[in-house]
């Protein structure tokens, strides 16, 4: 029996075994000539690979369906892996700070109050993306010294789905909601990415080598499938 269910479909145009999985649900494409018992060795092969795909879809679905945040006086977000609550004042100028155990919002006169949530987010968002930035100028240069790779640039975007990534000419971007993460795991991730300028793919090799430089990746890795979905702004 298998540890998740999922839906058989056979086709006279498929040459090969495949599976496709959305929104938690399985679907094993397959031949119409196969057996189901090579049908059945082929889930159970790609059971591990299935199940970790399900837990992920899952994570999200529970991200997305978290109540959303209001920026509002009171309301907690993260920094660093810590929890801070929110402070929100009128002044000439919008800007956000960090003090005293607050994220302190001061909120120009000049924004309407219906687009005030609006606007903290804006706000906030920027915050963090400033914040990781100056965080990637200094950890990026010492890892990259240290693992002996030169990337072509660094850049902080807003992903849904992915914490950083790697281009084949050596562009390194990463996700601006790191910066919510403690600093061991946001560490993580640019040993992970830099990485992948020596091998882009996911190789044992590539393993060895984000093991030789940062041995808590698994760790990490961990760290982010558990808590991942709590790193919001939404």
């Amino acid at each position: 029996m298998s540890a998740f269910e999922y839906q058989l479909q056979r086709s006279m145009r498929r040459k090969t075994l495949s599976i496709v999985i959305r929104r938690g649900e399985v679907k094993v494409l397959a031949p119409v000539f196969l057996s189901k018992n090579t049908i059945a060795e082929f889930i159970v092969a790609k059971t591990p690979w299935i199940l970790q795909k399900l837990q992920t879809q899952k994570a999200w679905v529970e991200q997305n369906d978290q109540e959303q945040k209001q920026f509002v006086e009171g309301e907690t977000f993260l920094y660093l892996g810590e929890s801070y609550p929110l402070s929100v004042g009128a002044a000439s100028k919008s800007e956000v700070t960090l003090h005293n155990g607050y994220f302190i919002v001061n909120v120009s006169n000049r924004v309407k109050p219906e687009n005030r949530a609006n606007h903290i987010k804006g706000l906030m968002q920027d915050w963090y993306k400033q914040q990781l930035s100056d965080y990637l100028d200094h950890q990026i240069a010492h890892f990259a010294d240290v693992i002996g790779v030169v990337h072509t640039g660094v850049n902080v975007r807003s992903y849904k789905r992915r914490w950083g990534s790697c281009s084949s000419k050596g562009q390194l971007s990463f996700n601006f909601l790191l910066m919510m993460a403690p600093s061991w795991v946001i560490d993580y991730v640019i040993v992970h990415e830099l990485c992948h300028l020596t091998h882009m793919n996911h190789s044992p090799r590539f393993w060895a080598m984000v093991q030789q430089f940062y041995p808590r990746h698994k760790e990490a890795k961990a760290w982010l499938k558990v808590e991942g979905g709590n790193l919001r702004l939404e």
